[in-house]
Order: C-alpha cells, then sequence, then structure tokens
C-alpha cells in the first residue's frame, strides 16, 4: 500500500510540474515604481500575477492546464503579448527598445516580427504628422504614394509571418491587421489550422465563426435573407426585392460616419431607383426614436428595418461585420457582387452596372 501511495503521488507530482508555467525576466527601462502584471486572455481576463518590481527583476510561477494567449503589462506604457503553454520555462530581457527572449522559438519569431515592423511604423508615424501640416498638393501627393509603399510592406511582412506561423495562437494578433474578404483564404487557414489545436479558445472560436460568416457572405455567394420589422412594425425580407440591383446598408443612427454617407446615399438612390436600384437599411440601433427620427431627419426614404438589439443584431451575426458603416451589393438574383463601397466607389460601381 505505501507503494502504492508513493508511485500515485509520484504521478501527481509530475502532472503538476508539467503544467507550470515559469517565467523569469529582467526590465532595464528608466521608470520609477514598475508593477507587473500579466493576464490571461481567457473570457474572463483573469489577473495571473501583479508585482512591485524590487530591483530589476521578477518570477511569476503559476499552473495551467492549456495553452492560452496572455498580456504581460510593464512600467506606464510596456505592453507584450506572449503565449505560454503547460509546461513553458521563459526567460525575458526587457529594455527599452529590445526584448530578448530564451525559452520558446516561437515567442522569439513573434517579437522578430515585432523588430521588423518597428521601422515601418516610426516612418508611418513621421508622413503622417508631416502630412498633416503639409499644404502643397504636390508634396501632400509626394507622401501619400510613400504611405501606400509602407502599408504594402506593411502587409507584406504581415502576411509572411502569418504563413510561417499558421498553428500559433500568435498570429491572432496580426491577422485582425488583414481585412477578411481581401485575404479570405489566409483567413480560413490560420482559423483551420488553429481551431484543430485549440477548439475552446475564444478567439479561435469566435475567428471560426468569422470565417464561416464571411464564407456565406463571399462574392458570388447568395446573400443570407434578412427579416426583421420596418418603424411601423411590418416584417419584410430582403429576398422580397429579389429582380433589382440592391445595396444593404448597415447602419445605425449613432454612426456618425453613417450619418455623413447619408446625402450621398440618396443622391445616389434618387439617381438609380427609377432603373431599378434599391437600398435595404439594416439599423444596428437599440432605441426606436433614435432610429425613426433619424431616418426622418436623413430623408431616408428606402425601405427601414431593425430588431433594434444593436450588435446583438441577428444581421450581424449572417454577415459578419465589425464595423459601421458596412454596405453589401447583390444582384437581381441575390448575389453578392461587392462590399464596403461607399462614397466615390458606391457612386462608380452603380455607374458601371447602369451605364448612366
Amino acid at each position: 500500500m505505501k507503494i502504492m501511495c508513493f508511485f500515485i503521488l509520484t504521478a501527481v507530482n509530475i502532472t503538476l510540474l508539467a503544467n507550470n508555467i515559469n517565467i523569469n525576466g529582467i526590465i532595464n527601462i528608466d521608470e520609477a515604481d514598475i508593477t507587473i502584471i500579466l493576464t490571461k486572455l481567457d473570457e474572463e481576463e483573469t489577473e495571473i500575477a501583479s508585482i512591485e518590481l524590487e530591483g530589476n527583476e521578477f518570477s511569476i510561477d503559476f499552473s495551467a492546464k492549456t495553452s492560452e494567449l496572455y498580456l504581460l503589462e510593464y512600467g506606464s506604457e510596456g505592453t507584450e503579448f506572449l503565449v505560454l503553454h503547460p509546461g513553458d520555462n521563459i526567460k525575458l530581457v526587457i529594455d527599452s527598445n529590445n526584448i530578448q527572449i530564451d525559452g520558446s522559438k516561437e515567442l522569439t519569431n513573434y517579437f522578430e516580427m515585432n523588430q521588423s515592423l518597428a521601422p515601418i511604423l516610426d516612418e508611418y508615424d513621421e508622413l503622417y504628422n508631416t502630412y498633416m501640416y503639409e499644404e502643397e498638393d504636390e508634396e501632400l501627393l509626394r507622401i501619400e504614394s510613400e504611405v501606400d509603399a509602407l502599408l504594402i510592406r506593411y502587409k507584406e511582412l504581415i502576411i509572411d509571418y502569418i504563413n510561417k506561423n499558421s498553428s500559433s495562437l500568435l498570429a491572432l494578433i496580426y491577422v485582425e491587421e488583414l481585412d477578411i474578404d481581401e485575404d479570405f483564404e489566409l483567413y480560413q487557414t490560420i482559423s483551420s489550422n488553429l481551431y484543430s489545436k485549440y477548439p475552446e479558445n475564444i478567439y479561435v472560436k469566435d475567428l471560426k465563426q468569422r470565417v464561416e460568416a464571411a464564407q456565406k457572405t463571399a462574392i458570388g455567394s447568395l446573400a443570407p435573407d434578412i427579416s426583421m420589422p420596418t418603424p411601423d412594425g411590418k416584417t419584410v425580407n430582403l429576398s422580397d426585392l429579389r429582380g433589382k440591383i440592391v445595396l444593404i446598408d448597415f447602419w445605425a443612427a449613432w454612426c456618425g460616419p453613417c450619418r455623413r454617407e447619408s446625402p450621398n446615399m440618396v443622391k445616389l438612390y434618387e439617381e438609380y431607383n427609377k432603373h431599378g436600384f434599391e437600398i435595404f437599411g439594416v439599423s444596428l440601433d437599440t432605441e426606436k426614436e433614435r432610429w425613426t427620427t433619424a431616418i426622418e431627419d436623413d430623408k431616408l426614404i428606402w425601405t427601414q428595418v431593425s430588431d433594434l438589439l444593436g450588435w446583438d443584431s441577428k444581421a450581424q451575426e449572417l454577415y459578419g461585420f465589425e464595423g459601421i458603416p458596412y454596405t453589401v451589393l447583390i444582384d437581381k438574383e441575390g448575389k453578392i457582387i461587392a462590399k464596403g463601397l461607399r462614397g466615390e466607389a458606391l457612386a462608380e460601381k452603380l455607374e458601371e452596372i447602369f451605364g448612366k
């Protein structure tokens, strides 16, 4: 019996050790009274440790059963994302402009990526500050051209990193920099790889839902039907407008950019409605009076619907957008032909369709 107990206790101890995560760090920044906070980025954003730094060294030990994303905060502005796995033994050396890491190739790759992007971000900030005070048109065009080139390089580096690290939770940090419609296949790859490894991770599950929603609303797909009440309580369907070119306009009374777009929408509606163009407004409002007042004030005379559930609207779940204003243009058969059009881009597309 004693031998049996010995083996049971030994097995328990080995399991606990295997679940331990240890972080030893050195912080060399010129700042007094540094607090270090480690937070697990789960649904509750669980705080793992909060340490008042004495000297320049710290140590964090805790037990974890699963691999997760964490946020390490230090000093007044220092923040770093970490991915930690049960059994990790990590050593960090943090300076003002650099981080060295030992014990995780995954984190090493991530921090090297950050260092590669830093000069691009610095140059972008410089160009932006110059642009804000520049008055010469020719110089403004030159700066815009340089910014475009920087953004292309920035995106290339991100895509390269994601392709090489598509099974790392840290890929979630950078995939958010990409447009899911433009880079849908990459989103699919990341979602598939991560879900096979981390099916219970809240961010991985969220990504999977977004990819599934985007797949349903890909160019060429049949637009998911929307069935909601109008301001007078009558339920209407998006599919009722089959046979016309329809712009689904996701907006809200509280959305400044949406309201500023209203005059352009009114103008385009007046110009093309007689040729078979319709707008189907879907509001993310929660207050009926505010919604109906905005419709009247902005002279939105086309079909308007809302379930008044805000971001919990069924429409947001169906179409997977993350910000408004957001538009989806569908053809006479109800298939999606464009997304995200507004302003001049929308005007050009309608001119192309109707030849007016």
